[in-house]
C-alpha cells in the first residue's frame, strides 16, 4: 500500500482587529505643534519641506523614517531624510512631477483630469497615488464621491498602492471598507457610502495583509481625536496594543 505523505501545518493566523489600524495614521502638520499622539494606530508625521528645512533641528519634528515631506518648496542637495516625499499637482504638470527622482518614494496627489488615466499613469510610473475622501458627501454624478470610488476600484489592481487624505474617523472607516471592497470585486461606491464594520473586523488575517499593502496610510490632521472617534465607533479596535507597522512605501 502506498505511503500517504504526513502534512504538517503550522497553527491558523489568529484574527486581530486591530491589525487592520496599526501603523495606519499619518498625522498632518498642524497637529504637530502638539505632541503627536504615541499610538500604535500612528504610523507617522506628514510635514511640509520648508518647515523640515527651517527646523530640522527641532524636537517637534520627527527624524528620518516615520516622516512623509510635502514638497512646497525646492528640496536642496542632499534631501533630507523622508520615508516618502509627496506632491500636489495640478493635471497639467502630472507629466513633470512623475518624472522626479527623489532617495524615497513619490506620492503624488492630482487634481483634475481623468481619475482612471490619472490613476494608470502614477502607478505606471511607480509612483503612489493618492485618494482623497474628505467630501464623500458629495455624491452628485462626477463628485468627489465618485471620483474617490473611482481611484479605490483601481487600487487592488495597481502595483504601488494607494495613499488616502482623510478628516475624520468616519472618513477612514469608508476608505478601509473601499480598499476591502476593491480587493473583492465588490461596489467599491456602497462601500463608502454604507461601510460594514462588522465585516472589516471579521476579516482574515490574510485579508488584512492584502488591504494593508493597498491601503499604505491615511493622512489626518487631528490624529488624536480620529483615534478617540474610532475607538468610540469601534470598541473592538479599542484596545490598541503596543505594535506598530504600516504600509509599504517601496
Amino acid at each position: 500500500m502506498p505511503s500517504v505523505p504526513l502534512v504538517l501545518s503550522g497553527p491558523r493566523p489568529r484574527r486581530d482587529p486591530r491589525a487592520l489600524l496599526t501603523g495606519l495614521l499619518v498625522a498632518r502638520e498642524s497637529e504637530i505643534a502638539d505632541p503627536v499622539p504615541d499610538h500604535p494606530w500612528i504610523g507617522g508625521t506628514s510635514v511640509r519641506a520648508s518647515s523640515v528645512l527651517a527646523e530640522a533641528e527641532s524636537a517637534a519634528l520627527e527624524p528620518g523614517a516615520g516622516r512623509i515631506v510635502r514638497l512646497d518648496v525646492e528640496l536642496p542637495e542632499p534631501a533630507p531624510a523622508a520615508r516618502a516625499f509627496r506632491i500636489d499637482v495640478p493635471r497639467e504638470h502630472l507629466e513633470d512631477a512623475l518624472a522626479l527622482t527623489l532617495p524615497a518614494p513619490l506620492i503624488v496627489r492630482c487634481t483634475g483630469g481623468d481619475v482612471v488615466e490619472v490613476a494608470q499613469a502614477v502607478d505606471a510610473a511607480g509612483h503612489h497615488g493618492v485618494v482623497d475622501v474628505t467630501a464623500l458627501e458629495d455624491a452628485a454624478p462626477g463628485g468627489a464621491a465618485d471620483r474617490a470610488a473611482d481611484a479605490l476600484s483601481l487600487a487592488a489592481h495597481g502595483a504601488h498602492g494607494v495613499y488616502v487624505i482623510a478628516e475624520t474617523a468616519d472618513q477612514v472607516i469608508a476608505a478601509l471598507a473601499g480598499v476591502v471592497a476593491s480587493l473583492r470585486g465588490d461596489d467599491v461606491r456602497d462601500a463608502l457610502a454604507t461601510p460594514d464594520v462588522a465585516a472589516l473586523l471579521r476579516l482574515h488575517p490574510d485579508a488584512v495583509e492584502a488591504t494593508r499593502s493597498v491601503l499604505l496610510g491615511v493622512e489626518v490632521p487631528h490624529p488624536a481625536a480620529v483615534i478617540a472617534d474610532l475607538a468610540r465607533r469601534v470598541p473592538e479596535w479599542a484596545d490598541a496594543g503596543t505594535s506598530r507597522g504600516g504600509g509599504a512605501l517601496e
